[in-house]
């Protein structure tokens, strides 16, 4: 229903400028053409600026000088920015659809035994078109009242409304929300995180060499302390040091010929550059700390990291170097995976996928012995018969797991898990035999202390011939019941420990 386009009705309006006041200027009627309505039965049903039999709330809204405090009310071609805006509604349906109005008119507030309400701080068009959405559940929203629209829905708790406002987020360009990211006030955080939430989906826009500097500090951390930005690590260092270079004294070139020409500065100019240069360094120190280095190659570490060694902190570059010479079938620790650095980040369109990895650490229970921990996500999604983890090493001999998901052959209800013995022909030949004491263990979620262990027999011998041993652990039916804590968020983890190893060679 189009509520703008018929004759005007008359509006009724309070509070007219000084500027309009002292010139005795009449509003033409095409400044009035906004708050039109179809017809008048339509007007009867619909909030507006003159008063029927219907209309049992009244909305005052204070003029622009009062809302610009410090103001003098003189307005410039736009008298009517200084108007006090009335506009007359009904009580019932105004507080139906929003939880705000709902508590201010019917739980006993001041407020729900007055007729008629001031509201401040809204612009008069505003707060009309959210009263139109109340009526209507249709919102207006365009760039230009973008912010007002998201700020107003919040105060009066529109999730809704808000909802209309993301959508429209999502539907700018890269171009116009570059805009509305530098323009960003920071007026509303969740405001500001939605646009870089379209930032990261294009970063590949947003971080390029060409436009990065343009990015101020805060929304660069922001962006850098995501895990789902879809570029090379390398190329996002690149962006960084453009960013540096352009926003910063330290990649500056003329720093230090400026430093040694000028002898005349004062010890005060040369004390602000100074401080100046250390809240640069801290800043980048800050920045390169979200840089996630050892997801570099070791080509791309020598040849384009390395030319800046001497802004980069010492400690990331002997982490990168330490984790790209360690050998790719180690597990990471525990630790390891608590430092956001040393893992990747994950690519947006990135297909979920069974867990494959496994994870080192200390058996509280045997600390003698040597534990991984399999962790397989998205486990009910696993439709093949038989799923493998990723190969690891532990006593210096290469192992890899089988898991039965959906149950194997000879056990079709239950869960199976297996451990192998992977020859490494540098290190075994095919006569090989490794005599091992070890037993799994599946994780109770919920209660670490209920989880169940599966012991093997002593010194099960692995060879060429026999390289899989394993066992059932737990029928479907009970690991898939959420009440017992075996699965949690669609991930079952077991436990692998070895307490015994000896490794021969025929």
């Amino acid at each position: 229903m189009d509520f703008l386009n018929v004759k005007p009705i008359e509006l009724e309006l309070q509070g007219l400028s000084i500027a309009t006041v002292k010139n005795n200027e009449q509003w033409d009627l095409d400044e009035f053409n906004q708050y039109k309505f179809v017809d008048e039965s339509d007007y009867e049903d619909q909030p507006s600026f003159q008063k029927n039999l219907s209309h049992d709330l009244t909305f005052l809204l204070p003029t622009l000088d009062q809302l610009q405090d410090g103001a003098d009310g003189v307005g410039v071609g736009g008298a009517d920015q200084h108007l006090r805006g009335r506009i007359y509604a009904h009580k019932s349906k105004v507080a139906l659809k929003s939880e705000y109005f709902s508590l201010l008119l019917t739980n006993g507030m001041k407020e729900s035994k007055q007729q008629e309400i001031s509201i401040p701080n809204i612009s008069v068009d505003i707060f009309f078109e959210i009263l139109m959405f109340l009526y209507t559940s249709e919102l207006s929203v365009n760039q230009e009242n973008l912010t007002s629209m998201f700020l107003v829905c919040d105060q009066f708790l529109l999730e809704d409304g808000k909802q209309i406002c993301r959508d429209f987020i999502k539907t700018l360009d890269n171009l116009i929300l570059e805009r509305f990211l530098l323009e960003d006030n920071g007026l509303c955080s969740e405001l500001t995180d939605l646009y870089i939430e379209q930032v990261c989906s294009n970063s590949s826009f947003f971080l390029n060499i060409e436009r990065v500097s343009k990015l101020g500090k805060d929304v660069l951390v922001k962006i850098l302390n995501r895990d789902d930005i879809p570029m090379k690590e390398i190329d996002i260092f690149r962006s960084t040091i453009e960013w540096i270079s352009c926003n910063t004294v330290l990649l500056s070139s003329s720093q230090h010929s400026t430093a040694t020409t000028n002898t005349t500065a004062t010890t005060n100019s040369n004390s602000n550059s100074l401080l100046i240069e250390q809240q640069d360094k801290n800043l980048v120190s800050k920045i390169f700390h979200l840089v996630r280095f050892p997801s570099i190659d070791y080509e791309d570490m020598v040849n384009v990291v390395e030319p800046y060694n001497h802004l980069i902190p010492s400690n990331l570059l002997l982490e990168s170097y330490r984790f790209l010479s360690k050998p790719k079938l180690i597990p990471m620790s525990e630790n390891d995976l608590l430092n956001p650095r040393l893992t990747p980040r994950k690519r947006t369109n990135q297909v979920l996928v069974p867990g494959c990895d496994v994870i080192s650490f200390q058996c509280p229970d045997h600390k003698k012995c040597h534990s991984v921990s399999w962790p397989i996500h998205n486990f009910s999604t696993i439709k093949s018969q038989k799923h493998v983890s990723n190969c690891f090493e532990m006593y210096g001999l290469t192992w890899k797991m089988w898991a039965y998901p959906a149950g194997e052959a000879k056990h079709s209800d239950s869960f199976s898990v297996y451990l192998e013995a992977v020859r490494v022909k540098e290190k075994e030949s095919y006569e090989f035999l490794r005599n091992t004491t070890f037993f799994f263990g599946l994780v109770n979620q919920k209660n670490k202390t209920l989880c169940r262990h599966y012991p093997s027999s002593p010194n099960v011998l692995f060879n060429y011939e026999k390289s899989v041993w394993g066992n059932g652990l737990i029928e479907l039916k009970l690991l898939y019941d959420k009440s017992l804590g075996y699965m949690d968020n669609d991930c079952v983890t077991i436990q692998l420990h070895i307490l015994e190893c000896i490794a021969l060679d025929g």
